[in-house]
């Protein structure tokens, strides 16, 4: 990207991507500049390079080809176009008033992608795309931060070290992104674990009632 003083080649053919990702990974690591554009992701697999990349590979690559998640996923997909994506595109074809609108499909389709990969990774549904489409916190904050880093990749790094050291421009709002990001994800964490230990507590008591002979 000359206009960004970068060095990066962009592709999007399919054979290219599963060369570069899969086939012949260590040809192509990520290096250090990568890691500090996206910071924010941490040692996570999008950073991850050499072996800690295989190990977390592997793990991925099993649940996501595990039949249960794929149904999972196809079911979850569904009922979101079903009960989300549809009844919005009914409400702008058909609500008096509002067949002049113009439809974002971009902004429907990211916030199709967000609760779907909430439900998924979090077992959370934020409802970002419901039919008066509100205002969901996380959601906005997550659009902003993929800006900010979209905003990495063109800007010189000096540029957006500055910006983020005076807390101005993109880096102000991925600053305020990544702090509401956290505070759902550990509500969300919270409220998972919550959830399981209620579980563990109930199936316990069966297992007890059980041993009593009360089954």
């Amino acid at each position: 990207l000359w206009f960004g003083n970068m060095k990066i080649m962009l592709t999007s053919d399919p054979a290219n991507i599963h060369y570069i990702l899969s086939k012949n990974f260590s040809n192509f690591p990520k290096g250090p500049d990568f890691k500090k554009i996206f910071d924010a992701l941490g040692d996570g697999i999008f950073n991850a390079d050499s072996k800690s990349w295989e190990t977390q590979r592997k793990t991925t690559m099993a649940l996501v080809n595990h039949h249960r998640f794929q149904k999972f996923v196809e079911k979850t997909s569904w009922n979101k176009v079903e009960k989300g994506l549809i009844p919005v595109l009914e409400r702008f074809s058909s609500e008096p008033g509002r067949t002049e609108d113009v439809v974002d499909l971009q902004e429907l389709f990211k916030r199709f992608t967000f609760d779907i990969t909430c439900i998924l990774v979090l077992g959370h549904d934020p409802a970002s795309l419901s039919i008066d489409l509100p205002h969901v916190p996380s959601e906005k904050a997550f659009a902003h931060a993929e800006e900010a880093v979209l905003f990495r990749h063109i800007l010189p790094e000096s540029c957006w070290k500055l910006q983020r050291w005076l807390q101005i421009g993109k880096e102000k709002k991925l600053t305020q992104a990544w702090v509401t990001l956290h505070q759902f994800l550990s509500h969300c964490i919270s409220s998972k674990r919550e959830e399981l230990g209620k579980r563990r507590t109930t199936s316990q008591m069966v297992e007890d009632y059980q041993e009593e002979g009360f089954d």
